[in-house]
C-alpha cells in the first residue's frame, strides 16, 4: 500500500534541535529562573532572542551538507556552527501566557516532573535520592525556561553562553543555573558505561518547505528494497512528524494501519511546537562494572553458556556491544567493523531474520556483508529485558498489541555526556559526578517519555516480561531482577541490588515555534 504524500514542514518555524538535532560535541544548558518583577523584562528578552535561534531549515541544511562532505572526504569536514534553542517550562508558561493560552498546553507538561516523579519510578519525595535532591527541578527550584547552546567549538559555546548570561543578568532578579555537556574525548559518541549512544533513532516523514524540498530524514533505501515504503534506513522506521511536532499528522492511536493518521488541532501557541523532557542522569560506572562482573560469574555457571565475560553480561543488559554492534548480529563477541557501520549495526529485527538492504547508489553505503540476524522471538539471543528491546521492541508484538503500535511511543533523543571519565586507577574518581544530559522531544509526554518509563522500563512484565530495564529504569524497588535464557533454554534470574543510573535533575518544557515565541510568550 502506497503511503500518503509526505507532509510539508515549516522549517522557518520549528526549532532546529527537535527534528534535525544539533549533533554537537559541546553543550551548555542555561536553566533560567525569573521573579515576578522581571516578567516584562524577560518577555522583551524572548522577543529579541527569538530571531537568533536556530530553526529547522538552517540546522537541517547544515547537517545535510556536513554529512555529504564527510562522505566525500571520509573524515569530518572543516564546518562549524553554534546554535541556540529556547524552551519554556509549565511554570514559565503560566507566568508568560494568559490563562486561555496556557490552558491549551499539555496538562502533564503544566504539572511538571515533580507531580510525575512517582509515576515514572522516582523515589518518593523525602526519601534517599528523591526529587528534593535534584540539582535542577527540585521543590522550589523549578526553572522557567531553558536556553540550549550547542556547537562544534568549545570556546565559542562557552563565549556564547557567557554572553547570554550577561544579557540575562541585566534583568533584575533573573538567575541562571548552567549545566555542561561534552562529548567524551576518549570515546566520542559513547556514554560513560562505554557504549555507543543514540544509534537507533526513528525516521521522520516530511519534506522541508515544499513537496520538492529535502526530506527531514535522509532516505538511503532503494525503491527496490522491500522495506522502502516504511523505512528510511535499516532499522529506522518512518514515523509521522505529528509524533514529535504539534500540528502535523500522527498515527491513529491503536490503529493497525501505520499510514492511518490524525492531525490534532493546534493554536498559535502550540502549532509547530514540541514537548521537551530533560533528565540529568548520574551514572555509577564502578557500580555498573561490579554488577556486570557478578552477573558474568553467575551465568558462567551454566554449562551451555560456558565462561562469559563482564562485557558479554553488559551487552545482555544493553542489547549491544560497546562498539554499537547488536547482539542480534554478533551474539558472542563485539564486532568493531559492524559497530562502525551506521546502517548495518541497525539492520535487524527481533522476530524475523534480517536481510541485506538494497541501498540507493547516491547513499554511498557499503554492501551489508556481515552475518545477518536470525529470528529471536523468544529472547535467546537478545534478552527481552535488554535496554534496546525493552524500549523499542521493533517488530515484536507487545502488551499493547501489534508491533505497529510501537510507532506511537517513539521519541527523538538528544543527549550528551557530562563529567570526567571514570579512572579506576584514581581513588578520587569514583566520587566524581558523571553521567548524561538527556533530552528528548515528543508531541505528547504521556505517549512518549512517560509511557516508556512507566509502562515499559520500570515494569518487570511489559512490554515482553522477564524483568526491568536495569540501565534506565528508575523503579526504586530492590533487588531488581531480569531473567535471561541460556542456550539450553534454562532461565537464569539475575538480581541487582542498586540503580546505576539515577535522576539528579528534571524538567518538562515546551519548545515553541518562532511565531509563538514572538506573538504569545513575548507579548
Amino acid at each position: 500500500m502506497t503511503p500518503p504524500p509526505d507532509p510539508i514542514l515549516d522549517g522557518a518555524e520549528i526549532q532546529g534541535d527537535i527534528l534535525a538535532g544539533f549533533r554537537k560535541d559541546n553543550v551548555r544548558l542555561l536553566f533560567i529562573s525569573v521573579p515576578d518583577a522581571a516578567i516584562a523584562g524577560f518577555k522583551a528578552w524572548i522577543k529579541k532572542i527569538a530571531g537568533t535561534l536556530a530553526y529547522l531549515d538552517a540546522v537541517l541544511g547544515f547537517n545535510v551538507k556536513f554529512s555529504a562532505e564527510r562522505r566525500r572526504l571520509a573524515a569530518d569536514p572543516p564546518m562549524q556552527a553554534t546554535w541556540m534553542n529556547l524552551a519554556i517550562s509549565g511554570q514559565g508558561a503560566k507566568r508568560l501566557l494568559t490563562q486561555a493560552q496556557w490552558s491549551e498546553l499539555d496538562q502533564t507538561f503544566l504539572d511538571g516532573p515533580l507531580d510525575d516523579a512517582a509515576l515514572v519510578g522516582e523515589p518518593a519525595a523525602g526519601t534517599a535520592g528523591g526529587p528534593q535532591t535534584w540539582i535542577v527541578g527540585s521543590p522550589g527550584n523549578a526553572p522557567d525556561a531553558l536556553l540550549i547552546i550547542a556547537g562544534d567549538d568549545i570556546n565559542d559555546v562557552a563565549a556564547t553562553a557567557a554572553s547570554r548570561q550577561n544579557d540575562l543578568s541585566g534583568i533584575p532578579g533573573v538567575t541562571v543555573h548552567v549545566e555542561v555537556g561534552t562529548t567524551r574525548a576518549a570515546e566520542p559518541g559513547h556514554e560513560h558505561f562505554g557504549f555507543k549512544d543514540s544509534i537507533s533513532q526513528p525516521g521522520v516523514r516530511g519534506k522541508l518547505g515544499s513537496a520538492a524540498g529535502p526530506p527531514v530524514t535522509r532516505r538511503v533505501l532503494d525503491p527496490k528494497d522491500p522495506l522502502y515504503a516504511s523505512f528510511s534506513a535499516p532499522g529506522q522506521p518512518l514515523c509521522w512528524p505529528g509524533e514529535f511536532v504539534l500540528g502535523y499528522p500522527r498515527k491513529v492511536e491503536g490503529g493497525q494501519d501505520p499510514n492511518q493518521t490524525v492531525t490534532d488541532p493546534t493554536t498559535e501557541v502550540t502549532r509547530n511546537g514540541s514537548y521537551l523532557v530533560y533528565r540529568r542522569l548520574r551514572q555509577d560506572v564502578p557500580g555498573f562494572n561490579s554488577a556486570v562482573a557478578a552477573m558474568a560469574a553467575q551465568i558462567s555457571q551454566n554449562a551451555s553458556f560456558g565462561q562469559r565475560t563482564p562485557g558479554f553480561a553488559a551487552a545482555c543488559l544493553i542489547g549491544r556491544w560497546p562498539s554499537g554492534a547488536p547482539l542480534m548480529r554478533s551474539p558472542t563477541a563485539d564486532a568493531q567493523a559492524l559497530g562502525n557501520d551506521a546502517y548495518a549495526s541497525n539492520n535487524f529485527f527481533f522476530t524475523k531474520a534480517s536481510a541485506p538492504p538494497v541501498y540507493t547508489p547516491q547513499s554511498g553505503a557499503q554492501p551489508d556483508t556481515f552475518p545477518q540476524a536470525k529470528a529471536d522471538t523468544f529472547g535467546t539471543t537478545c534478552p527481552y529485558a535488554a535496554h534496546i528491546r525493552k524500549i523499542n521492541p521493533r517488530d515484536q508484538n507487545t502488551d499493547q498489541g501489534a508491533a505497529v503500535k510501537t510507532l506511537e511511543h517513539r521519541i527523538l533523543r538528544r543527549g550528551v555526556p557530562y563529567g570526567p571519565d571514570y579512572d579506576p586507577t584514581d581513588p578520587n574518581s569514583e566520587a566524581q559526578d558523571r553521567g548524561l544530559q538527556f533530552i528528548c522531544y515528543q508531541s505528547s509526554i504521556q505517549r512518549g517519555f512517560q509511557f516508556l518509563m512507566n509502562q515499559w522500563a520500570n515494569s518487570s512484565q511489559f512490554p515482553l516480561g522477564r524483568g526491568n530495564d536495569i540501565v534506565i529504569g528508575q523503579d526504586g524497588q530492590t533487588p531488581r531482577q531480569i531473567t535471561i535464557l541460556a542456550p539450553d533454554g534454562t532461565q537464569i534470574a539475575v538480581n541487582f541490588s542498586d540503580k546505576y543510573v539515577k535522576t539528579t535533575g528534571a524538567a518538562y518544557l515546551f519548545s515553541p515555534s518562532r511565531t509563538s515565541l514572538i506573538n504569545c510568550f513575548a507579548a
